[in-house]
Formats: structure tokens, sequence, C-alpha cells
């Protein structure tokens, strides 16, 4: 998920298109397994592949004649999942473990930030009260301060 998805020709982009929006949809929902670490690993691996979105693509010649999709491409797909609205209900699936939920709200934020429409979906699934309602939850060091800070910055940039 965080390496380059490969095209033998210019049209399979448009031709795995429904594919691969499909494969971000369920891959949000394997958050849904509930042992810990197998989350973590789903967050993390999805937080990469947003992230690496924002570099330059390989150079084409580290992958024989495929060529790696375009960042435009690979944006255009995940705005096209319900990968956010995914994110936001699985907020309540871990509600009782603070490092996953931090972990949503980053890869949350970062959805936002790339993709305003994103917002919107995350809307429909009542994000903000669902932010809202844990928002004074302490962090690991049993002082509640980073955990409303980094749900207020969330909560500006869906206002914004």
């Amino acid at each position: 998920c965080s390496k380059p998805f490969l095209l033998d020709k210019a049209t399979d982009g448009e031709i795995y298109s429904s594919a691969l929006v499909a494969f971000y949809s369920d891959y949000g929902y394997l958050l849904r397994i509930p042992i810990k670490r197998i989350q973590k690993c789903i967050l993390e691996t999805l937080f990469k592949s947003i992230q690496s979105s924002n570099k330059s693509p390989v150079p084409y010649d580290d992958y024989d004649s495929l060529k790696p999709t375009t960042v435009e491409y690979l944006l255009r797909t995940q705005r096209n999942s319900d990968l956010c609205e995914t994110l936001v209900k699985t907020l309540s699936l871990v509600e009782n473990d603070l490092s996953l939920r931090i972990l949503i709200i980053k890869l949350l934020q970062a959805l936002a930030a790339k993709h305003p429409e994103c917002i919107a979906k995350m809307l429909t699934q009542d994000c903000v009260n669902r932010l809202v309602l844990r928002m004074n939850d302490p962090d690991s060091t049993g002082e509640p301060v980073l955990v409303i800070f980094k749900y207020i910055n969330v909560l500006i940039g869906k206002l914004e």
C-alpha cells in the first residue's frame, strides 16, 4: 500500500481505478479486526501511503518497463474511496485505546489536508461529535493536554 502502483500502459490507470478505490475502502475495513497490533500496522501503512504522495515519483528505470502512477492519480483514488468515513467510524471501535485513536486522528488530518472533499465525508459520519466526546481523555502521560491539542487541530482544519 505504501509502494507505488505500477502501470504497464497509460490506459491501465482508468481500467484499474475502480479496483483501486475498492482496495482503499476494503483496507480501511480491516481495522475492524480487534487486534491492536494489526490495527496499528494498518494505520501506519495507510499513513505511509498518504505521505508517499508528497514524494517525487521514483525514476522509471527502477521498475523495468512499468511506470509508477502519478501522485494525482493516487490522491484521486484515495479521495474517491470511503476511507475517510471508515476511519471516523473506527474511532468508536478503538475508543479505549488512546494510541490508536491518535494514529487515526493523524491519518484524518493528513487526509483532510490533501483532500478537502474528505472533510465533508467525515462530517457525514459525525466526526466532530466523535472527537469532542473523548477530547478530555488523558494521554499516555496522564495529561489531557496533548489529546486536546490534537483534537482542536483536527476541528480547526474542518472549520476552515
